[in-house]
């Protein structure tokens, strides 16, 4: 275990990193220490190999939901999980949340442009998947009809989709 964080930690991550096959967890005892650990990692590592698992930042008893930007930063790292080595850096707070399960994460779907897609069955996917439906998106997982234009504001992305179906066809 390792008691102090500072470069000579990151140092030895990074030769244990360039010899495992696997990703690496990294546990610390708080955000700060994690944020640093991070920075001293991008030094001697490209940033896309490197995630930090954001504590959610609200006490246990407290009844607020978790920031939008914290979900999104989570919801991209499950996502990531398995695509290729890396090293995730957490805290032990972390560590006791509970979390929906792995599958939850991974229930997408992918669709291109020429696809064949009713409308109705995106919506049934969206319902499914327990998006609400509004006729104005202003936040996470609500999706908005018109016509043959449907938006989607999922976790992954910035900013919300907007996709075009013409009869069956995206």
């Amino acid at each position: 275990m390792i008691k102090k964080i500072d470069h000579k930690n990151a140092h030895y991550l990074c030769n244990i990193f360039s010899t495992s096959e696997k990703s690496i967890c990294v546990i610390v005892e708080s955000n700060k220490e994690a944020r640093f650990l991070y920075n001293e990692l991008s030094l001697y590592l490209d940033c896309n190999l490197i995630d930090y698992f954001p504590e959610n930042e609200i006490l246990p008893y407290d009844h607020f939901s978790i920031p939008e930007n914290i979900l999104k930063e989570r919801f991209q790292i499950f996502n990531s999980l398995n695509e290729e080595k890396e090293i995730v850096i957490t805290t032990i707070k972390s560590l006791f949340e509970l979390f929906p399960t792995l599958d939850l994460y991974k229930s997408r779907e992918v669709f291109k442009i020429q696809d064949k897609l009713s409308l109705e069955s995106l919506e049934e996917i969206l319902i499914s998947l327990n998006y609400e439906k509004t006729n104005k998106i202003e936040s996470l997982n609500q999706y908005a009809i018109r016509g043959g234009i449907i938006d989607i504001f999922t976790p992954i992305y910035k900013n919300p989709l907007r996709i075009e179906i013409f009869d069956d066809l995206i």
